[in-house]
């Protein structure tokens, strides 16, 4: 039982930390990357997003090399 609430609390701190992207052939690169205000490119979102933020890509075609730097 006490492994179980350990889970729970580790997975509620940790989401309170992530944030969710969006990318769009609509957007720009400019914006904050929100749902209503995605980026254009997914080199935009690899430049920006740390480990745990999770990318949700809009229905389209990107063609672009990216480039992940540590």
């Amino acid at each position: 039982m006490r492994n179980k609430l350990f889970l729970f609390i580790l997975f509620i701190v940790l989401s309170c930390y992530s944030k969710a992207y969006y990318v769009s052939k609509s957007g720009t690169d400019n914006s904050t990357g929100t749902a209503a205000n995605a980026w254009l490119t997914l080199q935009k979102a690899a430049s920006t997003m740390v480990a745990g933020d999770t990318l949700l890509v809009k229905t389209g075609n990107y063609q672009e090399t990216v480039t992940i730097l540590s």
